[in-house]
């Protein structure tokens, strides 16, 4: 809200100029502001414990769970209206019923390349065995960062809280893989919500993801995964039939297509019509 200018009628003036509201208006903007700012650190705390779709959350996975901030506003109101009251987001998941196990080996490496409208960049993988890992440890290469999951033979990470989530590797999700992938089929659906409440006041939002039927991605038999959130565009996941691992991403100007892996891949002579 823009606040209030100086305008004269004759000689009256209808609105005080900035200096004399300073005391007052001013004041209550900054404790306004103060409150605000206080919602949105509480609220953010909260989200980033949640699960993340890999690319579809923060930094280079980052576009699903974003969905739910854009109630950031809303809740921020809520506490505008009742400060003390705390904010709560939880992810529920329908059932998943996967149709294979793991299937990263150590040894093995993957490469992607990502972009957008504003950069280009590789991101790399480096699947390995550890004696403090009950499954395979994968490790994220991605600049100058690099950061490590370890994954069971069922698909989920190996830390606690997160043993049966399915939509993704807890806040250290990849691209590479999430445990969804391993109930991946021609005919698979399934939804996952995130859930806000704050004041007595809750809103899911739901994301369905479902299949659109297998299509050839750079010679590979790949199911075409859709992922949709309410009013957000349509992402595609291209998850491999055979390694479970995903081939392509694609969500509006952003993109990842992974360019080495320990399988062939033909880029060259991929159709956008297949």
């Amino acid at each position: 809200m823009k606040r209030g200018t100086r305008r004269a009628v004759g000689n009256r003036k209808i609105f005080p100029a900035k200096d004399e509201v300073k005391g007052t208006a001013g004041g209550k903007a900054s404790s306004s502001n103060g409150i605000l700012q206080k919602a949105r650190q509480k609220l953010e705390a909260v989200y980033l414990r949640l699960p993340v779709v890999p690319f579809l959350g923060r930094g280079t996975s980052a576009i699903l769970y974003a969905t739910a901030l854009g109630y950031l506003l809303f809740t921020a109101f809520v506490f505008l209206a009742t400060p003390k009251m705390e904010p709560q987001m939880e992810l529920l998941e329908s059932a998943l019923s996967k149709n294979t196990e793991l299937r990263l080996q150590p040894g093995e490496t993957y490469e992607y390349t990502a972009s957008s409208s504003q950069e280009e960049f590789q991101i790399y993988y480096a699947v390995r065995s550890a004696r403090s890992c009950p499954g395979v440890e994968v490790i994220e290469q991605l600049g100058t960062s690099q950061s490590s999951r370890c994954i069971l033979p069922g698909g989920n990470l190996a830390e606690m809280g997160f043993e049966n989530v399915n939509s993704g590797l807890g806040s250290s999700s990849i691209l590479l893989f999430s445990p969804w992938m391993l109930a991946a089929s021609e005919s698979f659906s399934w939804q996952l919500t995130n859930r806000i409440s704050a004041g007595g006041v809750q809103i899911d939002v739901p994301v369905i993801f479902r299949s659109l039927g297998m299509k050839k991605v750079a010679g590979r038999d790949a199911y075409e995964i859709s992922v949709q959130s309410e009013n957000e565009q349509s992402s595609k996941i291209y998850v491999d039939s055979e390694k479970r691992v995903a081939l392509l991403f694609e969500s509006g100007g952003v993109s990842a297509k992974l360019v080495s892996a320990p399988f062939a891949l033909d880029w060259e002579n991929q159709s956008t019509n297949n």
